[in-house]
C-alpha cells in the first residue's frame, strides 16, 4: 500500500470532528493544511516522509502543521 493509498484510506478526517467549530476551522485550512494535518494526526505518517511526499523539508511540514493547529486551537476557544 502506498503512502498515497493510506493517505485516501484515512482522509475523512472532517467527518470525525463533532465540534462545529472546529469543523468549520478544518474545512477553511489550505489543501495542504489538512493534508498536513490528516496525514500526520490520523494515518500517522512521519514528518520526513511526508515532505519527501510533498516535495518539501521536513521543517515545512512542521511549520504547515503549526501553522494549522493555531487556526484549530483558536476555533476551538470560539474564535473564527
Amino acid at each position: 500500500e502506498s503512502a498515497e493509498d493510506t493517505y485516501l484510506s484515512c482522509a475523512p478526517i472532517a467527518d470525525l470532528i463533532s465540534d462545529r467549530n472546529i469543523h468549520q476551522a478544518f474545512q477553511r485550512l489550505t489543501p495542504r493544511q489538512r493534508r498536513v494535518i490528516t496525514a500526520l494526526v490520523l494515518c500517522g505518517q512521519h514528518q520526513e516522509a511526508l515532505g519527501r511526499e510533498l516535495g518539501i523539508s521536513q521543517q515545512g511540514v512542521h511549520h504547515t502543521k503549526q501553522q494549522a493547529l493555531v487556526r484549530l486551537r483558536k476555533a476551538a476557544k470560539g474564535g473564527r
